[in-house]
């Protein structure tokens, strides 16, 4: 089957943390693992969210962040897009994606994660 961005959006509902856009590399960390080294200007996908995050353009985790918390703080500050998606781990769209270039959008209401287009050769 084939997802589509917009239907992405409707089956995994979303609560943004730090609205924005970006894009870079997507990395899922396996669900369960404490993402350790995060490596500058990646996607992430994470059970539950990191103690810190440098240099990350965004951040998707399937456990509840706290809203209040350093991290979101930090993210906040630095305008990176971030959200908890329950679901994000069960969504083929996503697992498709893993290690390809994406744009992270987190708007109030929605989050939409889409490949970027590939280079012509």
């Amino acid at each position: 089957a084939v997802l589509f961005p917009e239907e992405l959006t409707e089956a995994m509902p979303s609560t943004p943390y730090s609205l924005g856009e970006a894009t870079g590399m997507l990395r899922i960390v396996a669900e369960g693992t404490p993402l350790e080294v995060p490596v500058a200007g990646e996607i992430v996908i994470a059970s539950e969210p990191p103690a810190t995050a440098p240099d990350i353009a965004g951040l998707l985790t399937a456990q509840p962040q706290d809203p209040g918390g350093a991290l979101n703080l930090e993210l906040v500050g630095r305008a990176v897009p971030n959200a908890q998606i329950a679901s994000v781990y069960e969504n083929a769209y996503v697992r498709a994606l893993a290690g390809l270039p994406v744009r992270l959008v987190v708007e109030q209401g929605r989050t939409v994660l889409e490949a970027l287009p590939s280079d012509p050769p």
